[in-house]
């Protein structure tokens, strides 16, 4: 992804670059030419990104440490899915097994070694992205059912810490920015 002077300047400088989160406020969503779907999942990836970096403190490793023995687990057995779908099932695979586990694949493919566990947690919200809540998560079910209990049951209570360490209910209370009476 390039990127100008103004935000109108941002393009895809790839067939792959679709978004970048640069460890700021700022989410990057370029040049998808009416694919919704694709905007949507790579949104929700980029958005992770972004949550990683509030909630961890640094994107680039999407869980606590005590949690790096569970996560280097699930992010090997993803590896070994991506091996298995290509040789035992790719060749009569439906389309969209095909793209999501082409999608899993990259973190392997598309990322340097120390940039990949940023990468597979996101998933989650991309695939969603692709499919929608209800298909996504039975896809994750059906597929890779390891990396949705990561994120249900390591990431989203670390959310819920944030959130409440940080007084979020207390906006939840407020409508258009004025108290409930």
């Amino acid at each position: 992804m390039s990127e100008g002077k103004h935000i109108g300047d941002l393009m895809a400088s790839g067939e792959k670059d679709y978004g970048r989160y640069k460890g700021s406020n700022t989410v990057y969503v370029a040049g998808f030419h009416g694919n919704t779907d694709k905007a949507l999942a790579t949104m929700l990836h980029e958005f992770k990104h972004f949550a990683d970096q509030q909630v961890y403190g640094d994107d680039d490793m999407p869980y606590h440490e005590s949690q790096q023995g569970h996560f280097m687990r699930v992010k090997e057995a993803l590896r070994k899915a991506v091996m298995k779908f290509r040789e035992k099932r790719e060749a009569t695979a439906n389309k969209i097994d095909k793209k999501m586990f082409k999608s899993i694949a990259s973190i392997f493919e598309d990322y340097k070694p120390k940039y990949q566990d940023a990468e597979v947690l996101v998933k989650v919200p991309e695939i969603i992205g692709y499919l929608g809540v209800d298909n996504g998560i039975k896809w994750l079910e059906k597929n890779v059912p390891y990396l949705l209990r990561f994120y249900e049951f390591r990431f989203n209570p670390a959310c819920k810490n944030y959130l409440a360490t940080h007084g979020v209910e207390a906006y939840a209370e407020l409508d258009a920015g004025k108290p409930k009476i």
